[in-house]
C-alpha cells in the first residue's frame, strides 16, 4: 500500500500544544471539524514555557508545519 500511496498513512510528528494542562498519552487529535486525525504519543511541559510539546502520530494530510489541530479542546499547531 505505501508503494501505492508513496506515503505512510501517519506520521509522528511534533506539536505545540496551548493551556495549562499537559495532554496524556493516546489524547485524540482532532482537526477543526472535530474529526479524529491522530493522537498524542507523548507530551510534557518545559519550565518557563507557555505552551506543552509532544509527538503525535498524525494522518499524512494534516503534517504540513502550521496546521492547526485541538488536542483535548485545546490548541495544537504542528511545528517542523
Amino acid at each position: 500500500m505505501l508503494e501505492m500511496r508513496g506515503h505512510v498513512k501517519k506520521k509522528l510528528v511534533p506539536l505545540t500544544i496551548d493551556g495549562d494542562g499537559v495532554p496524556e498519552a493516546h489524547a485524540v487529535v482532532t482537526d477543526s471539524a472535530g474529526t479524529a486525525v491522530g493522537e498524542v504519543t507523548s507530551a510534557t511541559r518545559l519550565a518557563n514555557d507557555p505552551h506543552a510539546v509532544g509527538l503525535g502520530m498524525i494522518k499524512y494530510a494534516f503534517i504540513a508545519p502550521g496546521t492547526e489541530l485541538r488536542v483535548a479542546g485545546q490548541r495544537a499547531v504542528v511545528v517542523s
